[in-house]
C-alpha cells in the first residue's frame, strides 16, 4: 500500500512538537514512505478564522498530492500527536474507509476522542463505565469518528469530496465525520493505536479505564 504521511505545522511556535516528529520517523512500515511537512501558512484570513481556514487548505494539498501521485491512502498526523510504532500496521488492516488511532482532548475534559454520533447540531461521545472501557480497550470499534490527529483516510473517501470548514461552526475533521457518514463511508477506531497529545510542555495520554494520565514533554 503507497502511504502519503502528512503532518501540517501551526501557525505559532514550535509548529511542530519534537516528539511527534520523532515518533514519526519511529513508524515500522515495510514499504517507502512519503513524509511532507506543511508549513505554509493561509494568507489575507481574519486572525479568528485562521485555524480552520489553514488546516483545511492543508489537508487539501494533502488530498491533491494523494489523487495526482497514485497514492493509496493518506495518513493524517497532527503536529501535537505522539504516534506508537505500529500505528500503520494497525490502521491499514481495518475495514474502514476511514480509521482512526486513540488519543484524548488536550482541552476541558481529556476524554477519549471518540464518537457514537455525530451531526451539525449533536454529537455524543464515548462515555462509558471504566468496565466497558477496559473492555473495549485494544480493540477495533466502528465509530463515526472525529478528529485528524492521527487518521489513515483511503483514496475512495478523498476522491469522493474534499475537505471543507464552515467558519463559526465546525473544523475540517468534524466535516471529515459527516461527509463520510451522508457518503456511505465507514469509521472505525483502533483503541490499540495509543497516541499521546501534547498541549505546550504537558503530554495526555489515554488510559484503557476512559480518563487519562499525564506526562510533562522533555
Amino acid at each position: 500500500m503507497k502511504i502519503l504521511i502528512y503532518v501540517p505545522a501551526s501557525p505559532h511556535p514550535p509548529y511542530i512538537y519534537k516528539e511527534t516528529i520523532d515518533s514519526i520517523f519511529n513508524l515500522s512500515w515495510t514499504e517507502p514512505l512519503q513524509i511532507v511537512f506543511d508549513h505554509q501558512i493561509a494568507k489575507g484570513i481574519h486572525p479568528d478564522d485562521l485555524g480552520n481556514i489553514n488546516l483545511t487548505q492543508k489537508w487539501n494539498r494533502a488530498r491533491d498530492i494523494v489523487l495526482k501521485n497514485g497514492y493509496d491512502a493518506l495518513l493524517t498526523i497532527e503536529c501535537d500527536i505522539i504516534v506508537p510504532k505500529l500505528t500503520l500496521e494497525r490502521l491499514t488492516r481495518i475495514k474502514a474507509d476511514v480509521a482512526y488511532g486513540l488519543y484524548v482532548s488536550r482541552h476541558t475534559d481529556h476524554k477519549w476522542m471518540v464518537f457514537e454520533e455525530f451531526t451539525e447540531t449533536s454529537n455524543k461521545k464515548f462515555y462509558k463505565s471504566p468496565g466497558q472501557c477496559l473492555e473495549a480497550w485494544g480493540q477495533v470499534m466502528e465509530t463515526v469518528g472525529v478528529g485528524t490527529g492521527c487518521t489513515l483516510i483511503h483514496r475512495n473517501v478523498l476522491e469522493k469530496f474534499p475537505f471543507r470548514c464552515v467558519i463559526g461552526r465546525k473544523a475540517p475533521d468534524s466535516y471529515l465525520a459527516i461527509d463520510c457518514q451522508a457518503n456511505g463511508f465507514t469509521q472505525a477506531h483502533d483503541l490499540g493505536v495509543v497516541c499521546g497529545h501534547i498541549n505546550k510542555s504537558d503530554i495526555y495520554w489515554p488510559k484503557p479505564d476512559g480518563t487519562y494520565r499525564m506526562e510533562l514533554s522533555k
